[in-house]
C-alpha cells in the first residue's frame, strides 16, 4: 500500500489542479502579447517549418531570446491551428506536469511524502500562479520551470553517484530551461542550496577548513552551469536593450526601493491573494517612504528569524534564500518595461517559501488530524480563489475590466479600451451577417452594443490621459477610435501630441502620415512616412505607405521604388492588405466609418500590386463609391473590367459589368471618357500607381470645356 501512496498523491494533485484551472479550457486569446506570440505572428502561426525554426533561434522578438518557447508555440499551431482552447490546454498540461514533478523531486530528495505533497499542492493551486498558466504568452514560465525541476531531479541522481554522464545530463536540462526563459540564470545557486539541504553534501561537525574546502569543491562544480547562465544573460541583455529604454528615467535608488517593496508585496499576496491584476505599473519615479521602511523591516525580521532557526530547521534558510535568489532576475534592479511587479514572477520563487513552510510544521503524531484539516482548508481556499482568478482570463474584456478595478493605471485603461474596441468590431461583423440575412432588428441591437463599446473604449483612453497626460499609448489609441468614427480633424491634434511625446516611434510617425493622407494633406503625409522609414527601414508596410503618398503627388518612379522595396521586405503585404480592405468594405456598418481610410488603403493595394489585379480595382471602386466619389468609382470599375478582360477572367466579367453600370454618373463629361481611354490603354506612361490622382486629373485639365 505504501508503494502506491506516491501514485495516489500524484493523481490527487492532478485532479485538484485540473478542477481549479478548468475555466482556462474555455478561454480565448487575450490582447496582452498573445498577438505577438501567436495569432498575428507569421513565424508562429504557420507552424514548425524550416524557416520558422531558423527564425526561432535567431529572433529577438518580444525583447527576449527563448527559441524553445517559440518552437513550443509553433508546434501548437502546427497541431491545433489557432484554436485558443488547445493552446490553453497545453499550458495547463505543462503546469500539471510541473506540479507532479515538484512532488516527485522533493520526495526523492527528502524521502518524505506529505511535506513534498503540501509544497506541490500549494504550488499547483495558489492563485498567484494563475497568470503563468492562464496566459498563453507565458508558455515560457511553465516550460522553463519543467526543465528547472528536471534539472533538480537529475542533480539529485548525480549527487547520489557523481559521474560525467550524469553531470552532462544536468547541464543539458539546465540549458533547455534557459532556452525557454532566461529567468533560470540563478538556478546553479539553487543547486548549491540543495547541497546544503536536503542533499547534505556539506561536511558538518568537522574543522572549518574542511567545511570551506567542501563549499569550494561544490562551487567549482557549478562553474560550467554558471557559464551557461552568463552566456544566457549576455544574449538576453542584447535582446532587451529596446525594452530597457522605457525605464531609463528610473534611478538606481528608486529601483532598489521598488525591489524591497516588491519582495514584501509578493509575500503579502501569497498570504492574502486578493486583488490580483494583470498589470501593476510604477506610480511615478519616487516611492513613498513608509512602504519602503515597512517592507525593509518585514524582510529584516524574517531574515533574522531564519538565521536564528536555520540550525534546527535548515529548510527555513534554504527556502528563504531560494525565494530571494530566484527573484533577482525579475525584481527590477535591471528594469525591463514599465511594470513595478508581476504575479507571474512568483511562479518559481514561491516554491522556496512553500518549502520553508512545509518543513516548519513540527511532526506531531497526536495532532496530525488537526494539521491535516488546517492544510486541507488552506488548499481548498487556494483552489477556490484560483478558479475565480482563472475566470478573469477567459477574455480580454474580463481581464482588463478586473485590472482597472483593482489596480488602476493608464496601461490597464488602454488595454481595456483595446479589448472593448476589439469586441465592438466583432459585434459589427455579427450585425452585418444578421443584416444580410434580413434580421434587421437583431442587427441593429448588436450595432448599438458595438457603438456603446466604442464609446466606452474612447472613455477609457481619456481616463488614462487624465491620469497621465504624457502617456503616448493612450493618445495613439484615442486617435484610432476618433478615426473610426470619422472625426479626422479631432484625431489630428491627439496623434500629433503622441508623436511629440515619443518622436522616436516609427509606428506613430507612420500613423500620423496615414491620418494626414486621409485628410488629403499628402505632402505632410510624405514627410511623416519618410521619417517612419528612416526610424524603421526594415518595415515593408511603411515603404508601401510612402509609395502610395508619392504616387498621389505624381512621383511615379520614386513610388515604384518604394513599392519594390516594400515587396522585398514583406512579400505577403498585398494579400494582407486585400484582407483588410475587404473586411472593411464588406461590413455595411464599418463602411460608414472613415471612408477616407478605405480609399487610401485600397489605392495602396491597387497601385503597389504588380501585376495589377482586377479584383483589387473593384475594391477601390467600392471604396470610392462609399466615399462619395462616383466619377472615381466609375473609372476604377472600368479599370477592373479592362484588367479582367485582358487576363481572361471570364467569371468576373458579369459582376464587374453590373457594378460598372451602377457606378456610372448620369452624364459623363467628355474629359472623363477620355480618362477612361487612358485607363484602359494597354501601356501607361508609368506603373499603374496614381491612376486616379494623376492620369484622370491631368486628362480632365487638358480637356476643353464645353
Amino acid at each position: 500500500m505504501e508503494n502506491r501512496l506516491p501514485l495516489r498523491i500524484s493523481l490527487g494533485l492532478l485532479l485538484a489542479v485540473l478542477i481549479a484551472y478548468f475555466p482556462v479550457l474555455h478561454a480565448d486569446f487575450v490582447n496582452y502579447d498573445d498577438s505577438q506570440y501567436v495569432y498575428f505572428n507569421d513565424h508562429v502561426k504557420t507552424g514548425l517549418t524550416r524557416e520558422n525554426f531558423l527564425w526561432a533561434w535567431t529572433s529577438f522578438e518580444a525583447a527576449n531570446w527563448h527559441p524553445l518557447t517559440w518552437m513550443s508555440h509553433q508546434l501548437d499551431c502546427q497541431l491545433f491551428g489557432l484554436q485558443p482552447h488547445a493552446h490553453h490546454f497545453v499550458n495547463l498540461a505543462w503546469h500539471l506536469a510541473n506540479t507532479v514533478a515538484l512532488f516527485l523531486v522533493l520526495r526523492r530528495m527528502t524521502g518524505e511524502d506529505w511535506r513534498p505533497a503540501l509544497v506541490a499542492a500549494l504550488f499547483g493551486l495558489h492563485p498567484l500562479h494563475v497568470e503563468s498558466v492562464a496566459w498563453v504568452s507565458e508558455r515560457k514560465d511553465v516550460t522553463s520551470t519543467f526543465f528547472a525541476l528536471l534539472t533538480l531531479g537529475l542533480y539529485t541522481l548525480y549527487a547520489a553517484r557523481p559521474s560525467l554522464g550524469r553531470y552532462l545530463a544536468v547541464g543539458a536540462s539546465f540549458a533547455l530551461g534557459l532556452l525557454c526563459k532566461p529567468m533560470l540564470v540563478t538556478w546553479p545557486f539553487v543547486l548549491l542550496l540543495m547541497d546544503y539541504w536536503p542533499l547534505q553534501r556539506i561536511p558538518t561537525g568537522r574543522p572549518t577548513r574542511f567545511v570551506a574546502a567542501g563549499w569550494g569543491r561544490l562551487m567549482w562544480e557549478k562553474l560550467p552551469l554558471l557559464a551557461l547562465s552568463v552566456a544566457s544573460s549576455f544574449v538576453t541583455m542584447r535582446a532587451q536593450v529596446g525594452a530597457m529604454k522605457a525605464s531609463e528615467h528610473l534611478s538606481l535608488g528608486f529601483r532598489l526601493a521598488n525591489a524591497v517593496v516588491s519582495y514584501a508585496s509578493y509575500l503579502r499576496k501569497m498570504v492574502w491573494p486578493m486583488d490580483l491584476a494583470a498589470f501593476y505599473r510604477h506610480q511615478g519615479t519616487r516611492l513613498p517612504l513608509t512602504p519602503v521602511i515597512v517592507s525593509a523591516a518585514v524582510l529584516g525580521v524574517l531574515s533574522l528569524g531564519v538565521l536564528l532557526g536555520h540550525r534546527r530547521r535548515p529548510a527555513l534558510l534554504v527556502g528563504w534564500l531560494w525565494y530571494l535568489g530566484t527573484l533577482v532576475p525579475v525584481i527590477g534592479l535591471v528594469q525591463v518595461g514599465v511594470q513595478s511587479m508581476a504575479d507571474r514572477y512568483t511562479y518559481i520563487p514561491l516554491i522556496g517559501i512553500f518549502l520553508a513552510l512545509a518543513w516548519s510544521i513540527p511532526a506531531l503524531p497526536k495532532r496530525r488530524l488537526v494539521v491535516s484539516l488546517a492544510g486541507s482548508g488552506i488548499l481548498m481556499v487556494c483552489g477556490v480563489l484560483t478558479f475565480r482568478q482563472a475566470q478573469y482570463w477567459r477574455s480580454s474584456e474580463e481581464l482588463w475590466a478586473r485590472a482597472v478595478q483593482v489596480a488602476e493605471n493608464p496601461v490597464s485603461y488602454c488595454f481595456y479600451a483595446r479589448a472593448l474596441y476589439g469586441k465592438a468590431l466583432e459585434l459589427y461583423t455579427e450585425a452585418d451577417e444578421l443584416q444580410r440575412k434580413g434580421r434587421k432588428a437583431e442587427a441593429e441591437r448588436l450595432a448599438a452594443q458595438a457603438k456603446d463599446r466604442m464609446a466606452a473604449a474612447e472613455q477609457q483612453c481619456r481616463r488614462a490621459l487624465d491620469m497621465e497626460p504624457s502617456f503616448s499609448l493612450a493618445s495613439a489609441q484615442l486617435e484610432e477610435y476618433l478615426v473610426f468614427r470619422n472625426d479626422l480633424e479631432g484625431a489630428l491634434p491627439v496623434l500629433s501630441q503622441a508623436v511629440a511625446l515619443d518622436p522616436q516611434s516609427a509606428g506613430l510617425h507612420n500613423r500620423l502620415g496615414r491620418l494626414l493622407a486621409y485628410l488629403g494633406q499628402i505632402e505632410e503625409a510624405c514627410r511623416e512616412f519618410r521619417e517612419a522609414c528612416r526610424l524603421d527601414s526594415g518595415s515593408g508596410a511603411r515603404h508601401f505607405d510612402l509609395g502610395t503618398a508619392l504616387a498621389l503627388l505624381g512621383d511615379c518612379q520614386e513610388a515604384q521604388r518604394e513599392w519594390e522595396q516594400g515587396r522585398r521586405q514583406e512579400p505577403g503585404f498585398p494579400e494582407d492588405m486585400r484582407k483588410f480592405v475587404e473586411s472593411f468594405l464588406e461590413n455595411s456598418y464599418r463602411r460608414r466609418h472613415c471612408p477616407a481610410a478605405a480609399v487610401f488603403h485600397a489605392q495602396e493595394l491597387c497601385w503597389s500590386s504588380s501585376p495589377p489585379q482586377a479584383d483589387f480595382y473593384q475594391l477601390l471602386a467600392q471604396a470610392y463609391a462609399d466615399a462619395g466619389q462616383p466619377l472615381a468609382a466609375y473609372l476604377a470599375a472600368q479599370r477592373a473590367l479592362a484588367l479582367a478582360e485582358a487576363n481572361g477572367q471570364v467569371d468576373l466579367l458579369p459582376i464587374l459589368r453590373q457594378r460598372l453600370h451602377s457606378y456610372e454618373p448620369p452624364a459623363l463629361q467628355y474629359g472623363a471618357r477620355a480618362a477612361v481611354v487612358a485607363l484602359t490603354a494597354p501601356a501607361l506612361p508609368c506603373h499603374p500607381g496614381a491612376i486616379e490622382a494623376v492620369v484622370i486629373y491631368k486628362t480632365l485639365l487638358a480637356t476643353p470645356k464645353r
